[in-house]
């Protein structure tokens, strides 16, 4: 139902503008404090209780996340959408035009100020070393590389420190 022969009046869509959260199967953790009761316990362990993949991304208490399920699913496009977000709460803090203002983004992503860095399976594998323990070292080590090979200097020197602090995702 587009029109792909280039209507004048016709915007483009664009991911923010058509993006639909995604739901896991993580079950909602008890309240805190408190004794679960039987109804309480249901709902944390049924389908309706489970968490959206942002509140799980950006659980404090999470050390690692991992995102899966089937092809078409949905997982990279919620990478997209997640980067999109973050850089442009970067935008926005550098005085640059919001391009996501007219949009409702989750208060889970606006409340985030961190540098989103996205890396691809398929281009980090030939780089790590299958007969070794992968470390956040490695991954780190392959933006530094990646980084230089485009000429991407004062990012290569501010990363390590980034990522530190806490200020890169």
């Amino acid at each position: 139902g587009l029109n792909l022969g280039g209507d004048a009046h016709q915007k483009s869509l664009r991911l923010a503008h058509i993006y639909v959260g995604l739901d896991t199967k993580t079950p909602q953790a008890p309240r805190k404090g408190k004794a679960e009761t039987r109804a309480e316990w249901r709902l944390v362990h049924e389908a309706k209780a489970n968490r959206s993949a942002l509140d799980v991304l950006f659980d404090p208490q999470a050390r690692r996340v991992v995102l899966v399920g089937e092809p078409g699913s949905g997982k990279s496009t919620f990478l997209q959408y997640v980067t999109l977000c973050l850089a442009d709460r970067l935008c926005v803090d550098q005085d640059a035009p919001s391009h996501l203002a007219r949009l409702k983004v989750p208060d889970t992503l606006r409340r985030q100020r961190v540098l989103p860095l996205r890396v691809m399976l398929r281009d980090f594998a030939p780089s790590f070393d299958a007969g070794k323990a992968g470390t956040s070292q490695d991954v780190e080590a392959f933006l530094l590389k990646l980084l230089a090979e485009q000429n991407h200097a004062d990012a290569v020197r501010s990363l390590p420190g980034l990522l530190k602090r806490g200020l890169a995702f």
